[in-house]
């Protein structure tokens, strides 16, 4: 794959893919749907580009620099955001508020069928 410490590169068809999915996989990590659409663009515009094999080194480069960009950008925008976002709890207690709701419209329901 790739060690940026090392600058030892892999930019076998494999080697890019990995980064490729990387690219992706980081990008998936923001808070708006509208910032993880723009990097799933950016990246397939970036990654489909002809890249002459001399110059394919620096464009590696060029993509670990994006993403050690993406997840400091992720990070910063996850506190930017933290009051828009529900915490695991919340979320399954509205889940089950929702369930509760829905068995209760049908219990209703059936009640008032039998009435008639």
């Amino acid at each position: 794959m790739f060690s940026s410490s090392t600058l030892i590169f892999d930019t076998s068809k494999k080697g890019i893919l990995s980064l490729y999915r990387t690219v992706l996989k980081e990008g998936n990590k923001f808070p708006k749907e509208i910032q993880r659409t723009f990097v799933k663009q950016k990246a397939s515009t970036m990654f489909r580009k002809d890249v002459p094999p001399q110059e394919l080194e620096d464009a590696f480069r060029l993509a670990l620099t994006h993403i050690d960009n993406i997840r400091a950008q992720v990070e910063t925008h996850r506190k930017l955001y933290a009051d828009d976002r529900l915490s695991p709890e919340d979320l399954e207690r509205i889940r089950k508020e929702e369930l509760e709701r829905e068995s209760q419209r049908y219990r209703d329901e059936e009640k008032q069928g039998w009435d008639n």
